[in-house]
């Protein structure tokens, strides 16, 4: 029989997986985004964002005239500020407007650069479309394939604004704001390359006869690490108002549909100032997985090892793994495939790593049995619990720059603490917080699950459960999460991040994760 020593699950990576089409688990996502709509679809990294966009533009090709997927990772946060800063200044313009304006002219450059893609050679609207894409610096003339990365596109969009903007009349009188209407209008202007109105409607129509759209997916912010919380604030906001700007424009939606994928981390401080619209709700997707996902998930990598011919979860698991493995500190058994679960932040990523670490450290250790004994497990999982916290905590360091000294000052103290104490923490360790920026706080580190709070459900003596509402559980449905907890509830942190922080293995019972709305008000 195949023992676990032979068994590889694959890579951690959706972009570097070769095995993408087979390993891919269609959840409700895929369907509701599969759609002629702009959308914002947002997650924690590692949540499968990129999986998403793959099968979405691998999948679904025969749903698009054509797709395009602008990889955004390398471009700097920082620099594209200082720009919109200058032209700010030199506008006297809200810099959300011009990021708002620069993302409108950049997103539909590209849409027009992906429908080039279908046309003949010697089509004079394509000849047309390139030379204006040429002229405002998105492609090369002479050779389209080779066009400037993402990083040049951005800023020389901002430049041709600049130079318009510098070179419109000026009037002896000036307004109020020192801006000439003509100024005003380009600012304003969609698209504000005046050359490029023909062609989108000579576009758009041709489009149109297709009964099809074009798909632009934007995708790469995870790995940016260069921005200040007001850079950050700034681009994202404008990119997700340009978003929804052009879904509410009729022309441009009959031909294109443009979806951002957007790491939830990033998107904190925007969420709260550019989305919070009825108008909107359906087309703002947050990325969340449930226990059967991941059992789908799971099945899908393993089952080509299974001799089984069984297509349940529980028949190829057990092959493999233990039903049961012990819970030393509360002397119970637990579900083997809960067991791990509970140890993440319900990203397929996380519990990836945690099973293949599992084979991976027994194949290190002996030659079989068939199955890991359960008394292995948790020793692993302990080990993998604090390399994949330390991960979250340096994508959250991105943002609160406090966030290890925070979570490491938990050394020694109970999993299980007092609302006040945690309160009192962050205004320690973040230090000079007025009570909002507490409360921000503590709501973001709930949205990112590092806590979760008690919730009231009955205990499970049999299995020693404690129920703690956390947010990677369910729909996102956690909105100011403070405003309803007082001072004397319970909080308890992850089970991931005990071994990170530091913290005591609380005597009371298992921490076990349960969806926000399952709990008594």
């Amino acid at each position: 029989m195949l023992t676990p020593n032979a068994i590889d699950l694959g890579t951690l990576s959706a972009e570097e997986d070769k095995y993408f089409a087979q390993h891919f688990i269609e959840t409700k996502y895929l369907r509701r985004i599969t759609s002629y709509d702009s959308d914002i679809i947002y997650g924690a990294k590692g949540v499968g964002k990129t999986a998403l966009r793959r099968a979405l533009t691998e999948f679904n090709t025969e749903n698009y005239l054509n797709t395009i997927t602008i990889d955004l990772g390398n471009i700097s946060f920082e620099g594209v500020h200082h720009r919109l800063s200058a032209l700010t200044s030199m506008s006297y313009t809200e810099i959300t407007t011009l990021a708002r304006t620069t993302w409108l002219n950049i997103i539909l450059s590209y849409g027009l650069l992906s429908f080039v893609d279908t046309l003949d050679k010697g089509s004079d609207l394509k000849r047309r479309i390139v030379e204006i894409l040429n002229e405002d610096g998105f492609v090369d003339k002479a050779n389209v394939s080779s066009s400037p990365d993402s990083y040049l596109q951005i800023l020389n969009t901002i430049e041709n604004i600049f130079h318009k903007i510098v070179s419109a009349p000026v009037y002896k009188e000036k307004t109020l704001t020192n801006v000439t209407p003509e100024q005003q209008h380009i600012i304003s202007q969609f698209p504000v390359n005046k050359n490029m109105t023909g062609v989108l409607s000579e576009s758009i129509a041709c489009i149109k006869r297709t009964k099809k759209k074009v798909l632009v997916c934007l995708d790469g912010f995870d790995s940016i690490v260069d921005h200040s919380k007001e850079s950050r604030r700034t681009i994202l906001a404008g990119l997700i108002d340009a978003i929804f700007k052009i879904r509410l424009n009729h022309e441009i939606s009959e031909a294109f549909c443009f979806k951002a994928f957007l790491p939830h981390e990033l998107t904190a401080d925007a969420k709260a100032t550019a989305w919070d619209s009825d108008k909107h709700a359906n087309n703002i997707h947050y990325l969340g997985w449930h226990e059967e996902d991941f059992k789908i998930f799971l099945e899908k990598r393993l089952s080509i090892y299974s001799k089984k011919r069984s297509t349940k979860f529980n028949d190829i698991w057990n092959e493999f793994m233990p039903e049961k493995v012990m819970n030393s500190v509360h002397n119970v058994e637990e579900n083997t495939f809960e067991y791990i679960l509970r140890h993440t932040l319900y990203r397929p990523r996380q519990i990836l790593s945690h099973v293949q670490n599992i084979f991976k450290l027994w194949n290190e250790q002996t030659s079989g049995p068939d199955k890991v004994p359960p008394s292995f497990i948790p020793q692993v999982i302990a080990k993998n619990n604090i390399l994949m916290a330390d991960k979250v905590a340096d994508q959250l360091s991105l943002i609160y720059p406090n966030i290890v000294s925070f979570l490491k000052s938990w050394q020694g103290s109970p999993m299980i603490i007092e609302s006040s104490k945690f309160r009192d923490k962050i205004r320690r360790v973040f230090k000079d917080l007025d009570f909002s920026e507490v409360d921000k706080i503590f709501d973001d580190l709930f949205d990112f699950g590092i806590f979760g709070v008690y919730s009231r459900l009955p205990k499970d003596n049999n299995t020693k459960r404690i129920k703690y509402r956390f947010s990677f559980v369910g729909d996102d449905l956690s909105t100011h999460i403070h405003n309803s907890i007082e001072d004397s509830d319970l909080l308890a942190f992850s089970p991931m991040f005990r071994e990170y922080c530091g913290c005591l293995a609380t005597t009371d019972g298992i921490i076990f994760p349960v969806a926000l709305n399952n709990f008594e008000a």
